[in-house]
């Protein structure tokens, strides 16, 4: 399987050996998750894990999008730590650094989460809105 992580690690970043060890871990837990189905693979709670604390300090888009969509796609077949993970990632990492277009993804799924009767996401997201230091303004 070709890994579709290695061309976005940034090489400014990570150096080489570091880069490719990340890549060939991402690889191995969504092949598991592959394996074992959605919301079936612990190797990818890992990966989850690492994703909601790497992407704080290196935003990558393409690794944000994948976690956001595997996460997602995990809490619908019943599988939660994916996307409490990614709603750990929106309130932890948009106080490190505001990003309008991911605080958006933020609303979206905390509405998404609220409307599927949990309220892990509005948490977090309350929670964002009051320990964030800078005054939001949200239309």
């Amino acid at each position: 399987m070709k890994c579709m992580f290695c061309p976005f690690l940034s090489m400014s970043t990570h150096d080489l050996q570091t880069s490719q060890d990340i890549c060939c871990k991402m690889c191995f837990f969504i092949s598991d998750r592959i394996k074992m189905g959605k919301g079936q693979s612990q190797e990818m709670n890992t990966l989850f894990r690492f994703w909601s604390f790497f992407l704080r300090a290196n935003f990558n888009r393409k690794m944000y999008e994948e976690f956001r969509k595997l996460a997602v796609e995990d809490s619908l077949a019943g599988a939660r730590y994916g996307l409490e993970c990614l709603f750990r990632f929106y309130s932890y990492g948009l106080e490190k650094r505001f990003r309008s277009d991911i605080f958006r993804d933020f609303m979206e799924e905390t509405l998404n989460d609220f409307d599927n009767d949990n309220v892990y996401g509005l948490e977090k997201f309350w929670a964002f809105l009051k320990y964030y230091k800078v005054k939001l303004r949200i239309y």
